[in-house]
């Protein structure tokens, strides 16, 4: 048990470095309220999870733990995962860079992240729909899985 803390911690630690080299470097300052809103509520929000899955069902985190194109089996899973990941990077500096600067064009970044999120959601279907028994029916039953009465 004392591992798997010390691992936790450390990758909390590493996420919350990472994060404010990605803000805060390119904002120039670390006077940037919302890079701190971020911050707090990113970390405790996947903590949560984290803890609860450590709790509930260890052998799913351990699942969630392999991320990035390497982690994925079809090749559009893998660019699109590429993509997903140096758009939120990108979003992240983008954001911080719009502080600094003032730019406000972060909206077209959102838009194309907003692009590449639904272009994984439509393949994912198609391959639960080819590889998971029963999921054609659930499609039947369940009309809206992303966004209640729009998708």
């Amino acid at each position: 048990m004392s591992k798997l803390i010390v691992q936790t911690l450390g990758t909390f630690l590493l996420g919350a470095v990472v994060l404010s080299f990605l803000l805060f470097l390119p904002a120039g300052t670390l006077n940037y309220w919302q890079a701190w809103v971020f911050i707090i509520v990113f970390m405790i929000s996947v903590n949560i999870i984290g803890v609860y899955l450590t709790l509930k069902d260890p052998a799913l985190l351990e699942r969630r733990k392999k991320i990035g194109p390497g982690a994925e089996q079809s090749p559009a899973q893998k660019i699109i995962i590429s993509l997903a990941i140096v758009a939120d990077l990108g979003l992240l500096v983008f954001s911080a860079l719009d502080h600094r600067f003032g730019w406000s064009r972060v909206p077209a970044l959102v838009s194309i992240l907003g692009d590449v999120l639904a272009w994984r959601i439509l393949d994912e279907e198609k391959l639960l729909e080819k590889d998971l028994p029963g999921y054609g029916e659930y499609e039947q039953k369940v009309h809206y899985r992303l966004v209640p009465y729009l998708w």
